[in-house]
């Protein structure tokens, strides 16, 4: 795991979003969850969901590993619109 660390992290267009950071997985299954990215200084990062400084993606939006992790920006935005979802529904459901 170690050797994924600071890995550039391009999306499927071959747009660089920044260097890997970290991975989260979930402890009882082990399934990867999400990554966490140091995004670029250049990059607009309006369209991501950030933590401190850093860009969360969900783990499905990766679609490869190599010597770049390729995300899926498709993956990315529906990941977003589903919370969002959730997020409205709980709102209603206290309401």
């Amino acid at each position: 795991m170690q050797d994924l660390m600071n890995k550039k992290v391009v999306d499927s267009d071959g747009t660089e979003i920044g260097s890997l950071h970290s991975i989260t997985a979930d402890a009882e299954t082990g399934f990867l969850q999400k990554i966490f990215v140091k995004p670029s200084l250049e990059l607009d990062t309006s369209r991501f969901k950030k933590q401190s400084d850093f860009i969360v993606i969900p783990f499905e939006a990766v679609s490869a590993v190599r010597d770049v992790v390729v995300i899926d920006s498709k993956k990315v935005a529906e990941s977003d619109e589903s919370s969002e979802q959730s997020m409205q529904e709980a709102k209603r459901e206290r309401a």
